[in-house]
């Protein structure tokens, strides 16, 4: 195994109990939990009192956007529900105005966590960054860059150290924020991040001038000398 030990994959695979867990030290969307059994005019109602559309509705424990569906509306909450609620239990999620930031991080063979250069995921035809926007060119562009003066990131790259570290992460882990006017949301922690021409990964990669092959590489050869 290369990347992560099995208690922080474990405990980054339920979004929910996640942000709960890091609460002390990371900010995260207001949240409700329901089980996929729940009646659906139930939740609608627990949600109405509670938060404030636009949201987000997403199963707890799928990857890659899978089920995610944005409610603008109150009355988009039905179908939405419908939707998250075929891949098991779900949450809504209050969405936070700003950019979505994705950043990945890995630890070399001195045990220093480096970071890759971060990726902000600016909407195109897609309102925000979908399973299809993962899958699909178009939807969404990706801006990477080595450089950037931009405090909130800043922030965000200090917020995903901590978390890194808090969890116990090995090998490469992409992060998930919302870097708003004010502060900076953790979305998610992905402890097996997506390699793809449509995810952030490659093109950090890229603008890092790491190949990827010879990055694996260092990782195997490392589990394989017991490091």
């Amino acid at each position: 195994m290369i990347g992560s030990p099995l208690s922080a994959c474990q405990r980054t695979s339920d979004k929910h109990v996640c942000g709960l867990s890091l609460s002390d030290i990371a900010l995260a969307p207001q949240t409700r939990r329901y089980r996929s059994t729940d009646d659906t005019i139930a939740i609608i109602d627990d949600v109405r009192r509670n938060l404030v559309p636009p949201l987000f509705v997403k199963p707890v424990q799928q990857e890659s956007s899978v089920g995610v569906v944005e409610a603008v509306t109150s009355d988009d909450l039905g179908g939405a529900i419908a939707a998250a609620g075929k891949h098991g239990d779900l949450l809504v999620q209050q969405r936070t105005p700003g950019a979505e930031v994705c950043l990945t991080l890995y630890d070399d063979e001195r045990g220093t966590v480096r970071s890759l250069p971060a990726t902000v995921v600016v909407p195109k035809t897609g309102r925000y960054f979908d399973h299809l926007a993962k899958r699909r060119p178009g939807r969404v562009a990706l801006q990477t860059s080595n450089r950037h003066d931009n405090a909130l990131i800043d922030e965000a790259e200090a917020l995903a150290r901590d978390v890194y570290r808090e969890i116990g992460c090995q090998g490469m882990v992409s992060f998930d924020l919302v870097a708003g006017n004010e502060a900076v949301e953790l979305l998610d922690v992905n402890t097996v991040p997506t390699l793809s021409r449509q995810t952030p990964l490659l093109h950090q990669l890229q603008a890092a001038r790491i190949h990827p092959g010879i990055l694996f590489d260092r990782f195997i050869q490392r589990r394989l000398n017991g490091a």
